[in-house]
Order: structure tokens, then C-alpha cells, then sequence
């Protein structure tokens, strides 16, 4: 291939020349990259969103059972004393029920978290002396992967409870430990096996001895210990002393006392049972008592391969057992598949759109081939860059391809349009080179302004960097991957497919694409004569749209039907679990009753985001059917009618996983949450209730709870200082008599295999009425048995069951769903209303929930907004180096942003998060075709014409492509618009505002640019 004359020549065209040199091995680096983007889809990790870390950090403190005011002085306020000095906190939220304490650390947006981890456990360890001993404590740095990925439901025909319990963590878990992926399994439910020994009182009276002293015994006569080492000539011996309990015998036989020379064993005087420990926690599968496996996943792994690997493995156990197990499970891996499938539905419909647009235009299925074989090649190759970058597979990534469809075709289409309409002017390599060399730097000048305003998008914290970082990264990548590709793979795809040897005389434009040429430049003539009336129409839909958009209501994140629905409730105080277990089976024959319920997982004093919750408290995981009528909000509504009309003293509160998830991760439980604080707790109560009866009264919100209980009883027992401290007995001594007689005390282990089964002291009566504990039994220590009320006070009286601190403020708050058919920004005015009425200086009242992070995504995209408008200007005065022009690109650019208003309405589309990131994204592209243009019509007048010969002639030229381009564009955003398959929700607003303003750039690329033009630059006499 001749070369041109390097010094007559433009580096542009000197490397299109190279390009076409080295085609070959151009085609092998292409083919290898698409090898490597096939490899790539195939080990990237699939997921719903980006797996992101959010700047907050939980610490869970357990100690089982305990006192709410212990609880809160022993674990929660040291807690948050010592946190708060982690630098870098914004806020220390704490959660104390009795013996739990749950303590969240909100850290600033951008700061260090691996540092600040190191800080949060440095902290702990500091106090970890303080707390108490028998403490179960879990740090965790919050994340999507925090929270469980699935939970597979099990229960067996043939074993119990607690023997389910035991082949479960010993039989199943281990089998399926080694899998790749797995951050964690817990079993939740059954029964653990416990051993209790049941003192007998009267035996125990007729050989004088007390509880207290028995278990001094048990722990003696079950202590194994090292001894030392015995070396002899030949061997060395280690030696080891005590008694290790292996058996019930071995218990039974255990010395506690001698009486006259006799031993007194343990068997004599108590009832030896091989049982199971009191349960925190009751799992039900559809009415199945059962239990379940709570699955975390490790960060960037592959949840699907992983879900599938789970399925398999637990199948293969369940068919080798003979235990007749039954296993069902919901499973986060089902909605990422579907919602996956969903967009890459909407990227091939979008890319056969495109296609068809593109031959149509083009006329010719060979002049059409160049863009064809870029989409696939492109979007191949990028699965390689967001390999190459760490990303994943999500909605987001996906997300951002399928946006990217019709830039990505866009300057593939430019150039190959562009050779084809001016080929025959130059036959020949000259004549594609010397033509392209032309259009390739505007082209890459527009473009790279529509990347420019993806730059300020990529500083986005909060809930809009977590969501459209990954999509503006796929997005941009994308649209860097296609001028590349365009600059050296479509010179090669028009050399194979388009010739160089000149264009058919008959091939001409489609009749139809000539009519709408003509008719837009006689559009245009008459417009730019009469210039003055357009301005002053386009001047009114401007200040008419910007009336308008007070109008469109205001939302947060679009949510999407996931086909799962969690029911929280809160059963009433003072009710036994076993009694709630029972009242929720009623419940759950309710629910399996609807038509559209396929099963269902209920758990009592667990959550999916609390392993520790009040035994009135619990969540019902109800998955849906595939094929229903109804959608999960028409669901949710009629089991709300039916919860309350049903079971009106139980208080429940829908909703779907992934939201109530982005909320716990937020730090926003609920949609609404309104925080009241102060010191008085029961003004903080009354104000409370206040603010839920305004609320109920507020139309669209459902579910309006205190998220404080209202008090209950307490039994408080302490010792008569005159009595019980004379005979020798104290507040200590009495507490430890009511909790053996109450709730055991644990005295020892016995090793099971692996097993280490508790061994807990307790009485052979079990007390069930306040009476019988007046009349508990005390061993005094000279002898003898008194009655516990002779020795000490037992008063009955009322405590919170929970209590929150925000900062070390006490806070009620008060939380709501949005329904019923209105936005987010429609209830927060009535809510702010309402408020305005609850003003009071003893308290303090703030609206948090959506809201709260609706207003600070708001303000950072104001921002992002505001540094993108300037950055374009920037560019727009370095390309066309003088204001005028610049001026004129910038205001089409910026005013062309009010057809997302109209667009919005007409479809009805919330304006959130994700259909304001579609508005700013809007500006790059309407810049694009601008820039295109007004390029042509600078070069016309240099080239002598005037202004309006200029500009007709310029968008003559330019009318094809532009339409070209912006169709395509809409061919690639339409399916994301439309949503086929669901999942994808949160890019439907998104994808609505882009393709309002591509509704408007025509527009104002093609008719206000050019009118403004011709005002900004008179015609020379």
C-alpha cells in the first residue's frame, strides 16, 4: 500500500494509512481481546448492584439473657463512650435490648475504612476488660456481602428438634464448608442439646445441702487439667489429672457431699436428663418446625455459580441421608439471574434496533457491516476491561453497556456515512483517508465531551457513587473502548466489507430520508429568518418546563419486584415464645392461604439483620410464585388488610429485601423515620405516639410504628438487710437461687464427639407464677429452708424492654412504608406539615429515612451538575477557540435538558436518583451533535460562505448522521425504558431522561443551535 508524502501529510492521515498497513495483526490483537472478554464473562462475579462497602461499622454484644439497665451500664454506654473517639465518626447509633447490645459507627463518606476497622477493634480490645466475661462479641465492616446471600429451610419427618440441631451443624455444614465462596454459615433454630440436672429439694433438704455449693462440686469433679511430664529412660509421659465428664453415668456418679461416712452422689438427689437447651430462637417452613442455614457469600464472588454449587452439594446430602429431610430455600441468586437476563434482553433487542436503523440509512447491507460488527465486538471486549478493573457483573455494569449501545455505534456510523457520501469525490485509499481525516477530530472532540461529563459523575459518594459509579465507569470505558475501535478497526471493516473503489451511481438515499433532508433545511431557512419569533416560543417552553417540574414527584431509588417479601412483626410483651410460635403458625396458614405464596421461612427472635432479637419479635421471608397475576406491591397490600383485620395486636411491617437492606446499610430503616430526642423518656414516648397518630392520618404511608415497646413487667428481687444479710446471704447469693430455680445455671461441659454439650443446675419444679417464686426454697447456711419473700423484697415493676441512643442521646423514632400510589417527596410534604405543629424545646425532632438521603444524593448532583456545565464550557472554548460559538453549543447544550421535564411527566416517572443522573448525562450528548454542526458551519464560512449558506449547508450535511446517531442512541436506551423481564428499575428513570433529552437534542442540535448562530454572527456585507 503507497503511503503518502510524510511531509505533506496530517498525522491523521499518516496513522489511518498504518492502520490499513498493519491490518493483520490489528484483526489478531482484536480477535484476541475478544477472546479475552468471552473468558471474562464467564469468571466475572454476578451480582444485583456493585458490591460496595458502606463507611459503617456494627458490633454486636451478647450475653444472653440480661437486665435492660445492666445491658445498657455494662455494655452499650462503654461501647459508645470509647467508639466515638474513632476518627473520622459521624454518628454512633445504638440499639440495647436485655442482654444484647448492638452499637453502629457511621463513618464519613471517603474515609479509610481498612484504617478505621484497625481502630474499631484497637478500641474494643481496649475495653475489653470492662465487659463481661461470657460475651459473645462480633465486629463487622458493613457491606452488601454482611448480609445473607440465601437461607436454605430444612426439617426431617423423622428427627426431632434438637437431633436435627445436631446432624445439621455436624453432619451438613462440614460437607459444605469447602466451598468456594462462602464467607459463613450459621444454623438458625432446632434445638441445642443440653444436659440438666434437676435438683430434687426435699433430698437435698434431708441431706443439708444447698444449690450453691453442689455447683462448687459439679465444676470440681469435672475439672481435666496438665499436670506436668514424667521422663524415664526410654519414654516421656505427659500427665494429666481430674475427671472428664463423657456420659450421664458419669454425672450421676459425680460425689457432691459425704453423710456419715456415705458418699453422696449426685444421682441421689437429682433427676439426670439428656434434653435440650431453653430456645432464643424458633424456626417454621411453611408450618414445618425446622431450622435453617444462613449463607454469607465472600465479597466479588460469582453468587449464582455459587447458589448453584450450594443446590448441588446439599441435594447430594439430602438423597444419602436416610433422616428424611425436606429442604426449601429463597435465594438472592434468583432475582440477579432474572435481573441479568432482563438487561441483557434489553441490550439485544436494542442491539438488533440499532442494526436495523443503521441498514436503513446506510441502504446497503455491506455499507452497514462496519457498524454492525463493532457492537458485538465492543461490547465483548469490555467484559475484558471491567475484568481488568475489578468490577462485576450487575445491573449497574450491565446497566451502563446497554446505555452505550447507540454511543457505541455512533462514531462507527459517523465515519462509514461519511466515506460513503463522499467517496466518489476521491476514489481510492486517498479517498477514504483524506475524507476521514476530516471527520475523525471533531468527531473525536465530540465525543470527548461526552465523556468530560462523566468525569464529575465519578465523584459521587453516597447512595448515587454506589448505584451509577459502575455504570458511568462501563459507560465511559465503553465509549473510550469505541474510538478506539473506531479509529483502528473501522478503517479495516470498511476496507473488507465497503471498498475502496467508489459507490454505485444508483445508490442514493431512501426516498423517505431525502424528504425529511428537504424538508428539515427548508425548516431551517425559515427558521433562522424567523429567528426572533422561535426564541421567544423557546423562551416560554423554558420557563413553561421549569413551572412544570414542581409538579413531578420526587422519589429516592426506584424499587423492583423481587418476588419476596419480609413481614416484620412485633407480637405484644409479656408473651412466651412458645405462645408466639403458636399465634404466628396461625399466621402462617394465613399466608400460605393466598394464591400468589409459594412458601415461606418464619423465624421468632432472629432477623436477617439481627441474630439477637426480643422473643416477641421476628421476620416472615415469603417468597412468591414465577407465574402470578399480581405483582409484589398488590401483595403486600392485601396481606396488610388481611394482617389487620385478622391478628390486630400483632404489629407488622412489609417489605422487600434490597431496599430494606439499602436502608439497614444507610443507616435508614424505613422509607420514613423521624427521630424524636431528648432525656425524658416518657416525653419522649408521648411525643412518639403524637407523631404515629399524624401520620396514620396521612394518606400513602402504611406500617406507621414506634420503634420503641411499650413497657413491660419486671420481677426485681433484693435482699432484707435485715434477715437474709444476717444469715449470711446476699443480693449475689438470692440472684443465683432465682436463676437456677428460673433459668439454669451452666455448671460444666460434657464432650460429644465433637459436641460440647452444656450442663446446666436447675430445680425439679418448674416455676410458672410469681406465688411460686415467693415461695422458692432458700438453703440457709446454718441449716434449714426459708421461703425467698422471708429474705427478700420482690417487686413487680415496669421497664422498656429496648432502648436507642443516637450520639448518646436517648431517641424514639418513628418509622413508615410509602404506598398507595404516592411519591416520596407527595408524603414528606404533609409529614413536614404535621411536624411543624409537634414543636417542643424538651425535645428534638428530625425527619431522617429517604428523605434525608434524597436531600444529600440531591446535593451532591447539584454539584456534579454545576461542575459538569462549567467543564463543557471549558472544552467548548478550547475547540472552537472563541466565545460566540462556545456560547451558543453551551445554552443549546444546557436548555435542551428541559424535555426530560415533559418526559418525565408524560410517563410518569418519579424524579430520583437515577432519572437526575440521566438529566446531567443528557448534556454530553446533546453537546456531541452540537459540536458536530456548528464544526461544519465554522468550516463553511472560513471556506467563504456566508453565515446562512453556512449553516443550510452544514445541516444539509449533517442531518443524516445526526438523525443516524441520535436514533441509534434511542434504539440502545428504548428496551432499558421499557423494562423487559423486571430487575431492572432503577435504570428504567435513568433511561427516560436520556431519552427525553435525545427527544429534544434533534432539536436543539439541528434548529436552536444554528438560530442561534445566525444571531450571534451577522451576516458580512
Amino acid at each position: 500500500m503507497n503511503h503518502p508524502d510524510e511531509s505533506k501529510s496530517t498525522f491523521m492521515e499518516r496513522l489511518l494509512y498504518r492502520v490499513l498497513h498493519y491490518h493483520l495483526p490489528v484483526l489478531f490483537l482484536a480477535f484476541l481481546a475478544i477472546v479475552l472478554g468471552i473468558y471474562s464473562y464467564t469468571i466475572l462475579p454476578k451480582d444485583v448492584y456493585p458490591e460496595s462497602h458502606f463507611p459503617r461499622f456494627q458490633i454486636i454484644a451478647d450475653t444472653g439473657y440480661g437486665s435492660l439497665k445492666e445491658t445498657e451500664l455494662s455494655l452499650t454506654l462503654p461501647m459508645e463512650q470509647t467508639l466515638r473517639t474513632v476518627p473520622g465518626v459521624e454518628s454512633v447509633v445504638s440499639v440495647t435490648e436485655r442482654g444484647t447490645s448492638t452499637v453502629d459507627l457511621f463513618m464519613n463518606w471517603g474515609a479509610d475504612l481498612t484504617e478505621a476497622y484497625q481502630f474499631v477493634q484497637a478500641k474494643m480490645n481496649e475495653i475489653r476488660g470492662q465487659l463481661p466475661p461470657d460475651l459473645y462479641l462480633q465486629i463487622l465492616r458493613v457491606s452488601a456481602s454482611s448480609y445473607p446471600m440465601s437461607e436454605y429451610g430444612i426439617w426431617s419427618e423423622k428427627l426431632s428438634l434438637r437431633d436435627l440441631n445436631t446432624f445439621v451443624q455436624y453432619s451438613v455444614v462440614p460437607r459444605l464448608v469447602g466451598i468456594e465462596g462462602i464467607y459463613s454459615l450459621s444454623v438458625v433454630g432446632g434445638l441445642e442439646t443440653q444436659v440438666w440436672i434437676r435438683l430434687d429439694s426435699r433430698k437435698m433438704a434431708a441431706y443439708n445441702l444447698d444449690p450453691l455449693s453442689l455447683e462448687e462440686a459439679i465444676q470440681k469433679a469435672s475439672h481435666y487439667s496438665f499436670l506436668g511430664r514424667v521422663d524415664d529412660t526410654s519414654n516421656s509421659f505427659l500427665g494429666f489429672g481430674g475427671k472428664q465428664l463423657r456420659s450421664l453415668e458419669d454425672i450421676r456418679s459425680i460425689v457432691v457431699a459425704t453423710r456419715m461416712g456415705r458418699s453422696i452422689r449426685l444421682g441421689d438427689i437429682a433427676q439426670i436428663e439428656d434434653s435440650h437447651a431453653i430456645p432464643r430462637r424458633l424456626v417454621s417452613i411453611s408450618g414445618h418446625p425446622g431450622l435453617i442455614i444462613d449463607v454469607r457469600k465472600q465479597e466479588k464472588i460469582d453468587g449464582i455459580r455459587l447458589s448453584q454449587e450450594l443446590d448441588k452439594r446439599l441435594a447430594s446430602l439430602v438423597a444419602e441421608s436416610d433422616a428424611g429431610l425436606h429442604t426449601i430455600k429463597w435465594d438472592m441468586s434468583d432475582f440477579v439471574r432474572d435481573s441479568l437476563q432482563s438487561v441483557l434482553i434489553s441490550i439485544g433487542i436494542g442491539s438488533l434496533l440499532i442494526v436495523l436503523i443503521t441498514y436503513y440509512f446506510l441502504n446497503r447491507l455491506r455499507y452497514a457491516l462496519p457498524v454492525i460488527f463493532m457492537l458485538p465486538l465492543i461490547v465483548i471486549m469490555e467484559f475484558f476491561v471491567l475484568r481488568l478493573f475489578g468490577q462485576t457483573i450487575n445491573i449497574m455494569t450491565l446497566g451502563g453497556l446497554a446505555a452505550a449501545l447507540g454511543i457505541l455505534s455512533d462514531n462507527a456510523t459517523v465515519l462509514t456515512e461519511n466515506y460513503i457520501r463522499n467517496q466518489n469525490l476521491q476514489k481510492g485509499v486517498k479517498g477514504f483517508v483524506a475524507t476521514s481525516a476530516r471527520i475523525l477530530p471533531p468527531m473525536f472532540s465530540a465525543t470527548f465531551v461526552s465523556l468530560v461529563i462523566f468525569l464529575p459523575l465519578g465523584l459521587l459518594g453516597g447512595v448515587p457513587g454506589l448505584f451509577f459509579k459502575s455504570l458511568l465507569f462501563t459507560l465511559a470505558s465503553s465509549v473510550i473502548l469505541s474510538l478506539i475501535a473506531t479509529l483502528f478497526l473501522t478503517p479495516i471493516l470498511i476496507r473488507y466489507f465497503v471498498g475502496f473503489k467508489g459507490v454505485e451511481e444508483k445508490n442514493q438515499d431512501r426516498k423517505m430520508v431525502r424528504t425529511l433532508t428537504e424538508f428539515y433545511v427548508r425548516t431551517l431557512e425559515s427558521a433562522i429568518h424567523h429567528r426572533k419569533i422561535l426564541l421567544i416560543f423557546l423562551g416560554g417552553f423554558v420557563v413553561t418546563t421549569g413551572a412544570l417540574f414542581q409538579f413531578i414527584p420526587g422519589g429516592f431509588i426506584p424499587e423492583s419486584d423481587e418476588g419476596k417479601i419480609i413481614l416484620d412483626y412485633v407480637a405484644p410483651e409479656g408473651i412466651s415464645l412458645e405462645k408466639i410460635d403458636r399465634r404466628m403458625h396461625e399466621v402462617e396458614k394465613m399466608i400460605l392461604s393466598v394464591p400468589e405464596v409459594d412458601f415461606l421461612i418464619r423465624k421468632s427472635g432472629t432477623s436477617l439483620a439481627s441474630p439477637f432479637k426480643a422473643s416477641n419479635k421476628g421476620e416472615v421471608v415469603i417468597v412468591l410464585k414465577n407465574n402470578r397475576k399480581k405483582d409484589v406491591w398488590k401483595v403486600i397490600e392485601n396481606l396488610q388488610e388481611s394482617m389487620k383485620s385478622s391478628f390486630p395486636e400483632i404489629d407488622v411491617d412489609f417489605f422487600q429485601i434490597l431496599p430494606d437492606r439499602l436502608g439497614d446499610l444507610t443507616g435508614s430503616r424505613k422509607p420514613i423515620l423521624i427521630n424524636v430526642t431528648g432525656q425524658d423518656q416518657e416525653l419522649l414516648m408521648t411525643t412518639a405516639r403524637k407523631i404515629q397518630g399524624k401520620l396514620q392520618k396521612i394518606k400513602g404511608l402504611s406500617g406507621v410504628l414506634v420503634d420503641l415497646p411499650n413497657p413491660t413487667k419486671e420481677i426485681r428481687i433484693q435482699a432484707r438487710e435485715g434477715s437474709a444479710n444476717l444469715l449470711g446471704l446476699f443480693d449475689d447469693d438470692l440472684s443465683r437461687y432465682a436463676r437456677i430455680a428460673l433459668y439454669g445455671e451452666e455448671v460444666g461441659i460434657m464432650p460429644r464427639g465433637l459436641q460440647q454439650i452444656p450442663i446446666t443446675l436447675t430445680f425439679d419444679r418448674d416455676i410458672t407464677t410469681v406465688e411460686q417464686l415467693r415461695k422458692l426454697p432458700i438453703f440457709t447456711p446454718e441449716g434449714g429452708l426459708l421461703p425467698l419473700e422471708r429474705l427478700a423484697k420482690i417487686e413487680i415493676e415496669e421497664e422498656y424492654p429496648e432502648t436507642y441512643h443516637r450520639n448518646g442521646t436517648p431517641v424514639v423514632s418513628v418509622s413508615a412504608e410509602i404506598g398507595g400510589g404516592r411519591s416520596l417527596s407527595e408524603v414528606i410534604i404533609d409529614i413536614q406539615k404535621a411536624l411543624k405543629e409537634m414543636k417542643n424545646e424538651r425535645v428534638g425532632i428530625e425527619l431522617l429515612g429517604d428523605y434525608k438521603n434524597q436531600q444529600q444524593s440531591f446535593r451532591e448532583l447539584l454539584m456534579v451538575l454545576s461542575l459538569g456545565i462549567l467543564l463543557i464550557f471549558g472544552i467548548l472554548l478550547f475547540l472552537f477557540k472563541e466565545y460566540r460559538t462556545a456560547i451558543i453549543v453551551f445554552l443549546g447544550t444546557v436548555t435542551s435538558m428541559t424535555f426530560v421535564v415533559p418526559g418525565l411527566l408524560f410517563t410518569g416517572t418519579l424524579f430520583d436518583v437515577s432519572s437526575f443522573t440521566g438529566l446531567i448525562a443528557v448534556m454530553g450528548i446533546v453537546a456531541n451533535n452540537g459540536i458536530l454542526v456548528m464544526k461544519f458551519a465554522e468550516e463553511n464560512r472560513e471556506n467563504g460562505m456566508r453565515v446562512s449558506e453556512a449553516l443550510l449547508e452544514a445541516g444539509r450535511l449533517r442531518f443524516r448522521p445526526v438523525l443516524i446517531t441520535n436514533l441509534t442512541t434511542f434504539a440502545g436506551f428504548l428496551p432499558l425504558a421499557l423494562n423487559f423481564g423486571g430487575g431492572g428499575e432503577v435504570l428504567r428513570p435513568f433511561s427516560i431522561a436520556i431519552l427525553s433529552g435525545l427527544t429534544g437534542s434533534v432539536f436543539f442540535s439541528l434548529i436552536v443551535m444554528p438560530i442561534l448562530y445566525s444571531m450571534f454572527h451577522r451576516e458580512e456585507k
